[in-house]
């Protein structure tokens, strides 16, 4: 998956703070760590996702191993080893020490070159992995490439964690395009980011991240540079900030899944609202008649991974999400499982979301649905205004406006900010003042 063999030795691997190691490094290091490996018995192989060049050596020796690789959160990580262990039925945990896992689990048959097992959910609750290989993942990384704005840049770097998809995704992906990965970067305050690396530099990001990134900036960064985003959509007011805090930069957005990779993207500087763009090539699409999207790609992961049982994938996938697909632009509406049903109106929240944010008083919003007598489901919006609010009345004839369905908000709170996962996402609020 690395081609050592292709990719000068001293070629830049990684950097990491005051270090830089070789690809003839990289792969050195690599080799005698697969030592190690091959002493094991056990197929799996949990990592600690630390953001130091010791984990990519790790990952590097499974590649080079054909060992299966589990990425873990660095914090707490044989905590998690020990909640993930019953879906295997033998494991390493490959820490600081040493640590491995038998289970009654019975010995289980994975895909051909089966490459990391991914865990969406985390390990809370009901844990369920997703199966990637080799050669979806590489038909991504050339998928990618293929596109004219996204052609790989000498460095490249993410601000999500290493153990979640996009940014394990971008570590290989830069290691197999031979380019150089700047490691534990979190944002554009870094001291690494001198004029000459930034302007020759990708930099992948989910946009909550990457929009807090530039609140924080002291001062407009004059230099050009790539911002490629994955995640929610980007709304014309976070794209005016963005070309306010960065004049000279270009953001590009993609739309995909730990299970699909890449599905569509959007190179447009103003694309039109809810519009996550063109279909990546060889990227089949079906709408169906309740606005499910399934798609068909070799992109596409190759099974789930629950209670210890492998469930492998259909060839057309439900991606989860809901949406139009009109003159070749595919518009996301949201997720099925967040719709609510308000006394028959299916609402997408998320759609709302992204038009309540287009006004200039709205700062950050949350949409979602919660349990009433008499509708089924009520509309909830909590809102962080930029100043002076709205009222409820106001934001609902903006909605009637602007939206192709009937939509309305029936209860508005007002938040002084808004709370997000470590993954990005937003958690609704607990108690607010209701308007």
């Amino acid at each position: 998956m690395i081609p050592f063999d292709r990719i000068p030795g001293d070629q830049i691997a990684l950097m990491f703070e005051n270090q830089k190691i070789t690809y003839a490094a990289l792969q050195q290091v690599a080799l005698a760590s697969k030592s190690q490996l091959d002493q094991f018995t056990e197929p799996i192989i949990f990592i600690p996702m630390t953001p130091t060049p010791v984990t990519v050596v790790k990952v590097v020796a499974c590649l080079l191993a054909q060992k299966i690789f589990v990425p873990l959160p660095a914090k707490d990580a044989a905590i998690h080893a020990r909640q993930l262990k019953s879906q295997f039925a033998s494991a390493v945990l490959w820490s600081t020490a040493i640590q491995h896992f038998k289970t009654p689990q019975l010995k289980q048959l994975w895909p051909k070159e089966t490459l990391f097992i991914g865990f969406t959910s985390g390990t809370t609750g009901d844990p369920k992995g997703f199966v990637r290989n080799r050669a979806s993942w590489q038909a991504s990384f050339e998928n990618f490439a293929s596109i004219p704005e996204f052609a790989p840049k000498p460095y490249v770097t993410c601000f999500t964690p290493l153990h979640y998809s996009l940014g394990l995704y971008v570590l290989l992906q830069t290691l197999f395009q031979g380019k150089t990965f700047l490691l534990n970067m979190r944002d554009l305050n870094d001291p690494l980011w001198t004029a000459t690396i930034l302007e020759q530099s990708q930099i992948f990001s989910v946009p909550t991240v990457f929009m807090a990134s530039l609140q924080h900036l002291k001062t407009p960064k004059p230099t050009k540079f790539e911002i490629i985003l994955s995640g929610e959509t980007i709304t014309a007011t976070q794209r005016q900030y963005f070309e306010k805090r960065c004049p000279k930069a270009k953001l590009f957005t993609f739309y995909g899944a730990s299970e699909t990779s890449f599905i569509a993207y959007n190179t447009q500087k103003q694309p039109p609202a809810q519009s996550v763009g063109r279909l990546f090539p060889k990227v089949q699409l079906q709408v169906t008649a309740d606005n499910a999207l399934l798609v068909k790609s070799p992109m596409n992961f190759q099974g789930y991974l629950k209670n210890g049982q492998f469930q492998p994938a259909a060839t057309w996938l439900q991606t989860g999400d809901v949406g139009r697909y009109q003159q070749g632009q595919l518009y996301y509406d949201g997720r099925q499982d967040d719709r609510i049903n308000r006394k028959g109106e299916k609402i997408f929240p998320k759609f709302v979301e992204t038009l309540l944010l287009e006004l200039p008083q709205v700062k950050d919003s949350l949409v979602y649905g919660l349990t009433d007598a008499q509708l089924g489901q009520r509309v909830v919006a909590a809102v962080v205004w930029q100043d002076d609010p709205l009222s409820k009345q106001a934001l609902n004839t903006f909605l009637k406006q602007h939206s192709y369905r009937r939509y309305q908000i029936d209860t508005l709170l007002t938040l002084d900010k808004m709370t997000y996962s470590t993954s990005g996402k937003k958690i609704k609020p607990q108690a607010v003042t209701k308007k």
